[in-house]
Parts: C-alpha cells; sequence; structure tokens
C-alpha cells in the first residue's frame, strides 16, 4: 500500500534503542498483514520487547514506540531487501 501511495520502492522498518544508564527506549517500525487487529499486535509487540529487553540487560524499559508503517495484503509479493554488499 506505502509503495502505491509514495511511489516509493518500501517503507523503512526496523528498530531504534536508545539506551541510558539504567533505561532504554526502543522505536519499532512494522509491517502488518491487512486485516489483522492492529492494537493487538502494537500491544503484543510491545509487551514482548519489554520482556526481552529488561531480561537480556537488566535494563528498565522507559517506552516502546510502535509504528505500523505499511500493510500487506495476501497475494502481494513483498519488495526484495536491497542487497548490501556484492
Amino acid at each position: 500500500l506505502a509503495r502505491a501511495v509514495t511511489r516509493q520502492e518500501s517503507r523503512d522498518t526496523g528498530i531504534r534503542v536508545e539506551v541510558g544508564e539504567k533505561e532504554a527506549a526502543v522505536d519499532v517500525r512494522i509491517t502488518v498483514d491487512y486485516g489483522v487487529n492492529l492494537p493487538a499486535v502494537a500491544h503484543a509487540v510491545r509487551n514482548n520487547i519489554i520482556l526481552r529487553v529488561e531480561s537480556m540487560t537488566g535494563l528498565a524499559v522507559k517506552e516502546v514506540n510502535v509504528s505500523v508503517v505499511d500493510l500487506f495484503f495476501p497475494g502481494e509479493e513483498p519488495a526484495p531487501a536491497p542487497k548490501r554488499v556484492e
């Protein structure tokens, strides 16, 4: 959908983490399947990130921001990831 509207090849997805001495803040950009319950997906992603980061690092997760940047429709082929090396 984003490609059709913005005429871009793909939307950036990924994770950005800001780490302090005692806390971490996480920004997540995801693509989800069309028709899923977006609040439920965001809630599950948020909870999973908090659990994993706190258990692996011992840092308190201050915030997790989940952004849905694109929708994936059934039958739509995902855009190939750009090659990072040749």
